[in-house]
């Protein structure tokens, strides 16, 4: 049986490497803590989403794939969550069995896979029966997949064998073997026989052999039995190891793939908690450069607050670069952040922060912002801001996202702008769409007469407060610093 609920035709495999330089992109858009906020705890949830937004997918197909099953998961949310404890408890079972459980004979190992069975076919028929209640009620692919399977694979009659043979190997209080003679009356062939050919054997021997009754304090003999019996064992031990291996791989697989679903109830429970809008976005093809974002928030904001934020809304069309500008301590960073979340987290097919947003597939996304003053870099900031950006070139394909967050700006006016002017050209001549957070005006207005260019600007009130809002709107000449030392020194 298989999971198949990321994927259509494949495992969501865990260890799998992220896109290039992902530990940086995920702690400049504060990741962790959307994560944390998502996963409750669960650490089974918190890596299965790190990992889904570490490698966001690049097939239009597979996210809507992926989409449809997240649908059905917030419709049956409490089916869902079912589901996933019944993997959990599984597995914890048998966990808590290893940890209690003494390894030696091939016996011990040949009873410790009867009880793992024991508790797999426990969480198949609970599997089972969620998928006779309410199989109806969900429309993916991936979902009607898991339930017929289930169904089919696990039917009255079948589990009804299973759990004969389970009850049979588990209460029988001694071993039925035959064996044949080899070279040197050496026994060969040791065999475990079936409990229904007990009296036909016995019947066979009684006629045909002497019995041999072992007595308590005979060691040598015992041992010797318990040699005999191992060998008879060992083909049913494999067989019920491979049994063993393959139930806890489908368990697992199944708990990390419903895992990543119920990240997503959790989410929506807690955005509905603090009245936070979310929404499944709507994909558009990796050419495309259109945009809408309607009511998008910092994510990581309100896993910190616990309450509403400032939101904002947008339509783009055809547009290659947006440019942020305006007052300093305006929301400009936090709507760049909420941006990046955004889109990371609707091509990893998950819910996004937003009433409505529409976006485009990208075949990476990067950030490049302005890192505080490290110790260790021996050369100067700007050497290290050239580096990163020229590391990050290196690696990116056709389409892909650049999010700039005031880069280069720890050097002047001019040269800063020089700097980003002549990347950010390039970056745009080859396909690839980029946001810049910058204060630099140079920078921002030599893209005033191309229609390719979206001016974006942190909203001031007329008494210098911030609304953190970004609207439409051109650069100034002026950050607005005054309004920050007015308000903290008077």
């Amino acid at each position: 049986m298989k999971a198949y609920l990321m994927f259509k035709d494949k495992n969501f495999v865990l260890d799998d490497n992220g896109m290039y330089n992902s530990i940086v992109t995920l702690d400049d858009l504060e990741i962790e803590s959307v994560l944390k906020y998502a996963s409750d705890s669960d650490e089974l949830i918190h890596n299965v989403l790190k990992k889904s937004l570490a490698n966001p997918l690049l097939d239009l197909e597979e996210i809507k794939y992926r989409q449809e099953v997240l649908k059905d998961s917030l419709d049956n949310p409490e089916i869902v969550r079912d589901l996933y404890q019944i993997c959990v408890d599984t597995l914890n079972k048998i966990k808590k069995y290893w940890f209690g459980s003494g390894s030696g004979s091939l016996s011990n190992t040949y009873v410790s896979a009867l009880d793992h069975l024991s508790y797999f076919i426990e969480g198949l028929k609970s599997l089972r029966e969620i998928a006779d209640k309410h199989s109806n009620k969900f429309k993916s692919i991936g979902f009607i997949n898991l339930f017929k399977d289930l169904k089919e694979e696990l039917s009255n009659e079948y589990l009804a064998k299973v759990d004969a043979l389970v009850k049979e190997l588990n209460n029988r209080d001694d071993y039925l073997i035959s064996a044949t003679l080899g070279a040197h009356l050496n026994g060969i062939n040791y065999t475990l026989r079936h409990v229904e050919n007990e009296k036909k054997y016995k019947s066979s021997l009684f006629n045909r052999a002497p019995i041999y009754k072992v007595k308590e304090d005979d060691s040598v003999a015992k041992k010797d039995l318990e040699n005999r019996k191992n060998l008879a064992l060992v083909h049913a031990a494999n067989a019920l190891a491979i049994a063993d291996n393959h139930l806890d791989g489908y368990f697992n697989m199944l708990m990390s793939e419903l895992a990543f679903y119920v990240g997503n109830l959790n989410l929506a429970y807690e955005l509905n908690l603090v009245h936070m809008p979310y929404s499944i976005p709507n994909v558009l093809e990796i050419n495309s450069y259109d945009r809408e974002w309607i009511e998008l928030y910092d994510l990581a904001l309100v896993s910190k607050k616990k309450r509403e934020v400032t939101s904002n809304s947008n339509i783009a069309q055809d547009i290659h670069l947006h440019i942020i500008t305006g007052a300093n301590s305006g929301g400009k960073t936090t709507f760049l952040r909420s941006f990046g979340q955004a889109t990371l987290m609707g091509q990893a097919g998950m819910l996004v922060p937003a009433k409505e947003f529409k976006f485009p597939i990208r075949s990476g996304i990067y950030t490049h912002f302005k890192k505080e003053e490290d110790k260790k870099i021996k050369s100067g900031k700007l050497d290290e801001e050239l580096k990163r950006i020229s590391e990050i070139i290196d690696h990116i394909d056709k389409y892909s996202l650049i999010l700039f967050n005031e880069s280069f700006s720890s050097t002047n006016e001019r040269e800063g702008s020089e700097i980003n002017n002549q990347i950010v050209d390039a970056l745009i001549s080859h396909s690839h769409e980029g946001f810049s957070v910058s204060h630099l005006y140079t920078f921002a207005s030599k893209y005033f007469e191309d229609k390719n260019v979206e001016f974006l600007v942190a909203e001031r009130k007329d008494d210098g407060t911030r609304s953190y809002r970004i609207l439409k709107g051109l650069p100034e000449k002026t950050a607005y610093g005054l309004d920050l030392y007015n308000k903290v020194f008077g």
